[in-house]
């Protein structure tokens, strides 16, 4: 089944919780918990009623057990009956009523569309929904449906955003173009920051643990081939004063255009092939460090290591985990890339995580049983609110072209 959700309000006196599709919260100080929005009663648990192409966000929850939350995917009752898009909605935990505040329409597939709601939509205390939908990047007004495209992002600008949202990093273009830096965003705020890039390196967003970026500085396969062939080209002995520099004597002379020096060091042409060992394959960009920074871009940690670069990596959680080779100078002094075993770098950051408060236990009768703990709790005087939705005056529904 999907993971399940749960967000406490800020000084935790209620809590909104997410398990089997269907959005609940409950309120320590009214001793309530109400069952907010899904598709059939709450009891129910037929297939056909429960239902799983709709996902649920949860946004914001109040301390009077008020929540903002978003649905999205493939909508096959209420209102929005045989379509896709997100809504966006308001439970009002007073008059135990819920709102729909805006609905967007998107075609396409579903999968992607929940995918991108779940990792990337996020509210500010200023009632502004950052969320990615297809390749553009909205700020939506909540409550006047006003929308501003933030940026257009292309497959090459790479854009990672922290778990809730909040932060994103992207690789920045100027017409069109890659600069090599990386913009890092703070939708919270507003800010926007731009982390540059030294020498000839590019910027790669790797991803965030919490919400520290990592990123890896990177150059791209020709410039170290070409860096490693003036490097050598340094260390040859100086010629003797009699040596004819004019290349008549071509024949003799062995010399190699530079363009064949990078090649033979890259293996190719060397006539070698058959003693080198087999080479891994390599991406066009290589990262020889990873950094981790914070939102006002203090370095955490770093990971570099001589001679040794970054083909590939995974962001879980608080580690990142390296693909990694290395450059070595063979026995006939020709350069060659060698698989190393995958390392990783730990955080030393401790993410909170409100998961711990809602549990699943199987009895094999009911098959499944959440079990939600917090403070004050108690099960004997508890209400159960089933809370009525509202009707609007007029189309809330947002066109996004």
């Amino acid at each position: 089944g999907k993971p399940q959700q749960v967000l406490p309000s800020g000084r935790g006196k209620s809590i909104a919780f997410v398990t089997g599709e269907r959005l609940y919260s409950y309120a320590q100080e009214k001793g309530e918990i109400a069952y907010i929005f899904g598709f059939g009663p709450a009891e129910e648990t037929d297939a056909r009623v429960y239902y799983d192409h709709c996902d649920i966000r949860v946004l914001r929850t109040e301390e009077d057990g008020s929540v903002i939350f978003l649905v999205s995917g493939y909508f096959n009752a209420d209102a929005h009956e045989g379509m896709t898009g997100v809504a966006c909605y308001s439970y009002h935990s007073d008059h135990h009523t819920v709102e729909e505040l805006f609905f967007i329409p998107r075609g396409g597939d579903d999968a992607l569309l929940r995918q991108q709601a779940e990792e990337t939509a996020y509210l500010n205390d200023q009632d502004r929904l950052h969320i990615l939908l297809g390749d553009t990047l909205y700020e939506i007004q909540i409550h006047t449906r006003t929308v501003q495209i933030v940026e257009t992002i292309s497959a090459d600008e790479s854009v990672v955003l922290s778990e809730g949202g909040r932060m994103a990093a992207w690789r920045e273009t100027e017409n069109g173009e890659l600069t090599g830096n990386l913009v890092l965003v703070d939708f919270a705020d507003g800010s926007r920051q731009v982390v540059e890039a030294s020498n000839e390196h590019q910027l790669i967003p790797m991803g965030f643990i919490g919400e520290d970026l990592v990123y890896g500085s990177a150059l791209e396969k020709e410039v170290i081939l070409r860096n490693e062939a003036a490097s050598q080209a340094e260390e040859v002995p100086a010629q003797d004063e009699d040596t004819d520099l004019t290349g008549a004597n071509e024949e003799s002379s062995g010399s190699v255009p530079e363009e064949d020096t990078i090649g033979a060091l890259a293996g190719a042409g060397s006539g070698q092939d058959d003693i080198l060992p087999e080479e891994p394959e390599l991406p066009a960009e290589l990262i020889d460090a990873v950094l981790i920074i914070d939102r006002e871009q203090e370095k955490l940690a770093q990971y570099a290591q001589m001679d040794l670069y970054i083909t590939g990596f995974a962001v879980q959680d608080d580690q990142v985990v390296l693909h990694r080779v290395r450059r070595q100078k063979a026995e006939d002094g020709q350069y060659i890339w060698i698989q190393e075993e995958d390392d990783q770098i730990v955080s030393a950051r401790q993410t909170p995580s409100a998961g711990s408060l809602l549990t699943t236990k199987s009895d094999g009768i009911y098959k499944r049983i959440s079990v939600l703990t917090a403070g004050g709790l108690d099960p004997a005087g508890v209400r159960f609110i089933r809370p009525k939705m509202t009707v609007n005056e007029g189309s809330r529904e947002i066109r996004l072209y």
